[in-house]
């Protein structure tokens, strides 16, 4: 059988997405240097793992008969928060998601799918009480040939290690709307802050 990769696209691997993200990260990253220390307690750098399941109709999200799917997710993501007060930050994320893989059968043509995205978000963080946050988030997922709007949010909690590091774990969802379905990746996501 014939092994074909990508009926829709291969994603994340159109370099100049790459380039575009990351030149966002780094002008972000730039900017919370130069931010006015408003409040140095929710200043933080932070980076996160995260797995979890992609809640999404495989077969509308494709457009078409599937032989089958999996859905497991799981990614990266870094985080800058900057400007704010105890209570709110403000900060950018640079992410990537890997949301599910598929296969289908066309007479003797074997088709494999890995459906993955690069994202930037704008984000605000709440800070309720101490080392509980909530966040929300708004912005894109880069699929090879598709930009789609994404709002999310998450919640966790910080797990202080000592006066500049801590330990965050939070449960985190995007709305991603994708062209034939809404795509909705849940994940659990632990990760490594540094506050300053």
């Amino acid at each position: 059988m014939n092994k074909n990769i990508s009926l829709k696209p291969r994603l994340f691997a159109c370099v100049c997405n790459r380039h575009r993200l990351s030149f966002f990260f780094i002008i972000t990253s730039f900017l919370i240097l130069l931010a006015p220390h408003q409040s140095e307690a929710q200043r933080s750098l932070e980076v996160y793992g995260a797995a979890g399941s992609t809640l999404v109709d495989a077969e509308k999200l494709a457009g078409i008969p599937l032989a089958d799917w999996e859905t497991f997710a799981s990614g990266y993501s870094l985080q800058a928060f900057f400007v704010g007060s105890d209570f709110i930050s403000v900060g950018a994320e640079y992410g990537y998601t890997y949301l599910l893989f598929y296969t289908a059968v066309f007479g003797s043509t074997f088709i494999e799918n890995e459906v993955e995205a690069s994202r930037a978000m704008l984000m605000v963080r709440l800070h309720p009480k101490e080392n509980l946050f909530i966040e929300g988030a708004v912005g894109a997922y880069f699929f090879d040939g598709a930009t789609d709007t994404t709002i999310g949010i998450g919640a966790g909690y910080k797990f202080k290690l000592n006066e500049n590091f801590s330990v965050p774990i939070k449960l985190r969802t995007d709305l991603v709307f994708t062209e034939n379905t809404p795509t909705v990746p849940l994940t659990l996501n632990a990760g490594l802050a540094y506050s300053f």
